[in-house]
């Protein structure tokens, strides 16, 4: 009965020291309710849904209920299916592949390319799929938009890889871009950085590294869904679920699991504790960047993710503009529809509204 008791108490030990590093040193530092005001000055599409946008929507949710179960087979089918995705596209830009000893990835160089403007977009995809094939479509669209050479990196994935090493290969390309055009060595006279989702989380912090290491900054962030929290601690993340038609079934059951246990596996499978503002860029200074476009659906999980990281971001002293829809899926920006026809116009304007050489200064 003794080592029986002793056993008991050893496990409730060993398990309430773990929900005590996950509490403290694992979750997020701030208050998940905090930063959640929209104020009025937001932008909120007036549309309603198009055919085009519920057509894909009931497509995705159909198809999502017929995926195998998270794991190894469900992220092959989805870096297979995205990349078909990719393959269908027949850009307007003309697509060049690129290749160096640290980088592969794609150049999309649009018919009238301003000389010397540039956008390293990030693709999205979880950290686990999406490349510069899958993201094909929506760096055309912005390509001809914003009359922009536009560099789609490869970065490395998980599981085969670390969070860090596509973190790393991030750097590396924002790096490059400030030198290099699609065709020579040149200094960036207006760089433009964007990401979806998971590209947007990388997106962002690898313009807060730049900003941290004295490395020339971008002249515009533009962020559709971005993934700020890897914490997953905001009231979005689990009240969207059944509205998220894209990604509520694969994050459900990690939504429900035990708080601690989740924060346990996320730090696991990352490599790197999850309030980290490596990985959670919404913890980290969110000062001094350049003026900053955030386009997210009322509709999704991340959600409070883009409204937190507005309100944190203007807080802080950055030029932030807020755009939410009501009704779309999570980084609808990437399929052509009406819907992200006026998103991309929305993106157009913003960029406009701050020529180079006023980064950091409101628009007349």
């Amino acid at each position: 009965m003794k080592t029986l008791a002793f056993v008991v108490v050893a496990i409730a030990l060993i398990v309430l020291t773990q929900w005590l590093i996950a509490q403290f040193f694992l979750a997020g530092p701030e208050s998940p309710e905090r930063w959640l005001h929209i104020g009025d000055d937001v932008f909120v599409s007036k549309n309603p849904e198009s055919a085009e946008h519920r057509r894909i929507a009931e497509e995705i949710y159909e198809g999502n209920k017929q995926a195998p179960p998270p794991g190894v087979d469900s992220i092959r089918l989805m870096r297979s299916t995205m990349d078909t995705s990719g393959q269908s596209v027949s850009p307007q830009s003309k697509v060049l592949a690129f290749e160096s000893a640290e980088l592969t990835g794609d150049w999309l160089i649009p018919p009238a390319a301003v000389p010397g403007r540039r956008l390293l977009y990030l693709h999205g995809g979880g950290f686990t799929a999406g490349s510069a094939l899958s993201h094909r479509s929506i760096a055309d669209r912005l390509a001809i938009r914003l009359s922009a050479e536009v560099f789609l990196p490869n970065y490395r994935l998980m599981p085969e890889h670390r969070r860090a090493d596509g973190i790393h290969d991030c750097r590396t390309a924002y790096r490059w871009i400030l030198d290099h055009g699609h065709a020579s060595e040149s200094p960036v006279q207006e760089l433009l950085v964007a990401g979806d989702s998971a590209g947007g989380n990388l997106a962002l912090a690898v313009v807060i590294w730049a900003r941290d290491n004295d490395i020339e900054p971008a002249d515009k962030l533009i962020l559709f869904s971005p993934h700020t929290d890897t914490t997953m601690s905001a009231p979005s993340h689990s009240q969207n679920l059944d509205t998220d038609l894209m990604q509520g079934a694969f994050l459900r059951q990690a939504m429900e699991a035990p708080r601690s246990l989740f924060l346990w596996m996320n730090y696991f499978f990352n490599r790197i504790i999850p309030n980290s503002p490596e990985v959670s860029p919404l913890f980290g200074d969110l000062s001094d960047l350049p003026p900053t476009l955030i386009q997210a659906s009322k509709a999704e999980v991340l959600l409070d993710d883009a409204v937190r990281l507005a309100n944190k971001a203007r807080e802080q002293g950055t030029v932030v503009e807020l755009q939410l829809w009501p009704h779309t899926l999570h980084a609808w920006q990437v399929f052509d529809t009406p819907e992200s026809t006026e998103a991309l116009e929305n993106v157009v304007r913003f960029v406009e509204a701050f020529p180079p050489g006023i980064s950091r200064s409101h628009p007349e």
